[in-house]
């Protein structure tokens, strides 16, 4: 596993010990799901894992409003 050299404010996961957010994860651009499984095979022993977020929807500013 390798980190990712990205703008700050980009995360796409979060990390987690036993249940509980912890931080922030900028996930890999390149199989980003393999990551993710690699990391809680690794780690889960220990009570961390890693978890996806969904996507957000942007509320675009030059939407006309209803």
């Amino acid at each position: 596993m390798s980190s990712s050299h990205r703008n700050v404010g980009q995360c796409a996961a979060v990390i987690k010990k036993d249940a509980t957010a912890r931080g922030a994860v900028v996930l890999p651009e390149s199989e980003p799901e393999s990551f993710i499984c690699e990391f809680n095979r690794t780690y889960a022993s220990i009570g961390w894992r890693i978890e996806s977020l969904e996507p957000t929807k942007l509320i675009r500013k030059d939407r006309p409003r209803e």
